[in-house]
């Protein structure tokens, strides 16, 4: 018993920090209808609906065993590269239809002249995803930078991928207008709202973990 209440007590001041650094404004829903950020933008239009309206839902993705590996790897980044690490959140506004709209970001790493993101993988990278490729492109366009890196952490090596073009403004307005539910299958088998989601693709674990490791 004591086992368990000091392992709660670790994830819950984990959880915590976490959200205060980064989704403070998720949970005080200080956000906008209009205001998306590049994480969101990326996923399924009707998760973020979801998440939005049920903030607190963002802790049961914290807590998992993954996401604590890639959180602890990247807050300890952090850590070390604080000093020369200008990276903060960054924002730019597209106009769709005379409508605005607010793209917000906040990469791991910016110096001034080039983006790092990093990632967390326990399985091995063949190649680089297209939504991490895109992530790394967005956080390019918002910050108007010309050099761009995307690094996998695997258990037996890092890999990093130089990403070539920011993206452009016609790119990030058809993001918009063309949003998904979801963005692809893969997604609802790791959704926690696949269970009520009238969106949500039906597909056998088997069938993606092939998919994941070709």
């Amino acid at each position: 018993m004591v086992k368990v209440m000091v392992m709660h007590e670790l994830l819950n001041k984990i959880a915590n920090y976490y959200i205060e650094k980064y989704f403070k404004w998720l949970i005080n829903s200080e956000f906008q209808e209009n205001t998306i950020a590049v994480f969101e933008l990326l996923e399924c239009r009707q998760k973020m609906l979801y998440t939005r309206s049920t903030p607190y839902t963002i802790i049961n993705t914290i807590i998992n065993p993954s996401s604590l590996i890639g959180i602890l790897v990247h807050e300890g980044l952090d850590t070390i590269l604080k000093h020369i690490n200008k990276s903060s959140i960054f924002s730019k506004k597209v106009i769709i239809d005379n409508a605005e709209y607010t793209i917000n970001g906040w990469p791991d790493y910016y110096d001034g002249e080039k983006i790092i993101e990093f990632k967390v993988s326990t399985i091995p990278i063949k190649e680089p995803d297209s939504r991490h490729v895109m992530q790394v492109r967005l956080y390019m366009w918002l910050t108007n930078c010309r050099e761009g890196y995307l690094t996998y952490i695997t258990p037996r090596k890092i890999l990093t991928y130089r990403i070539e073009n920011p993206a452009t403004d016609d790119e990030v307005k058809e993001l918009l207008k063309n949003w998904p539910s979801p963005r692809d299958s893969n997604e609802c088998m790791q959704c926690m709202f696949r269970n009520v989601c009238t969106y949500a693709v039906e597909k056998k674990r088997e069938e993606v973990e092939k998919q994941q490791s070709t």
